[in-house]
């Protein structure tokens, strides 16, 4: 996403999961107003770091919900995914995040 800044220090005073779940959730926000069939392979960049950040953390299922996702988006921007597929990727993430938040 052009507009997405993703910044993997992070803000000093915050910490690091907290800093993650936002990031994320910025993330999936403007993914998907900007419109999931607007997808290009550049917007899964930040998708990869976000995955990596949450592996050194050792937040394992995120990273694994985060990795989930960018395979089945490549797969969909690529032409042989299921949207579906993504979808689901893209809920299950998304209720992670918002579970963490409470």
């Amino acid at each position: 996403m052009e507009n997405c800044n993703l910044q993997l220090q992070g803000d000093d005073s915050m910490e690091p999961i907290t800093w993650l779940m936002q990031q994320t959730s910025a993330w999936a926000e403007e993914w998907l107003l900007r419109g999931m069939n607007q997808l290009k392979l550049d917007d899964l960049n930040p998708l990869e770091q976000l995955a990596e950040q949450a592996a050194r953390l050792q937040l394992g299922l995120m990273s694994e919900l985060l990795a989930q996702l960018g395979h089945e988006a490549r797969q969909v921007v690529l032409g042989g995914g299921e949207e579906e597929k993504m979808m689901m990727s893209y809920a299950r993430l998304v209720q992670y995040v918002e579970l963490a938040a409470r």
